[in-house]
């Protein structure tokens, strides 16, 4: 007589998500064991055990030992931080951003300006820098950022911000020196030239 199989206890690692099926022939049952990695890569071991009826004596039991290679899945890098949106020119604009990688153990990331960016600026490891010109002011530009990892395959992410260059008054200057001597009964004259460095002039 066939003895029908019963899976009453079921042990499994912590990772491990179980739901029970039953086979198509009458007096089978089995057990499909589920599991779901979140930065989990590397080996798993699985272990489930069935357990035969309990009325039949003696009881007898299957183990069954499973070792799973999870692989390695790269994920995208990513900004975690937002540039300032407004500059002064003729004054050092700096965005200091902040990145991450989401996979275990992280990724080595690296980032670039791209070719979105119309600043002109540069970039020390993360850190984006530039002072506007006078021409500048009134105006608007990009600060173009790239963030990208060395995973297989390699990627990446982009943060493009436009930045509002705001004009500031600068003051006037003389550009030309007065005659310092005159003559008794004529008549003094000093045409002088002064300059302006803002545009548009203010004088």
């Amino acid at each position: 007589m066939r003895r029908p199989l019963a899976t009453r206890i079921c042990r499994h690692s912590p990772v491990v998500r179980r739901k029970r099926f039953r086979h198509v022939r009458r007096g089978a049952c089995g057990l499909l064991i589920q599991f779901y990695p979140n930065r989990n890569a590397g080996r798993h071991k699985l272990r489930g055990r069935v357990d035969g009826q309990r009325q039949w004596v003696p009881t007898m039991s299957a183990n069954q030992n499973i070792t799973v290679s999870v692989a390695e899945l790269n994920s995208s890098p990513g900004f975690t931080s937002t540039a300032p949106t407004s500059a002064n020119e003729g004054v050092l604009y700096t965005y200091a951003s902040t990145v991450s990688d989401p996979d275990f153990p992280a990724q080595n990331i690296v980032c670039s300006i791209n070719v979105s960016d119309t600043c002109g600026g540069s970039l020390a490891g993360c850190s984006y820098s530039f002072t506007p010109t006078e021409s500048q002011g009134g105006t608007t530009c990009v600060v173009g950022l790239t963030v990208t990892d060395d995973g297989s395959p390699v990627l990446n992410a982009t943060q493009n911000t436009t930045i509002n260059i705001l004009e500031t008054n600068s003051a006037p200057s003389f550009t030309s020196t007065g005659s310092t001597t005159g003559t008794e009964g004529v008549p003094y004259s000093y045409a002088a030239t002064v300059s302006d460095p803002d545009v548009p002039h203010s004088c």
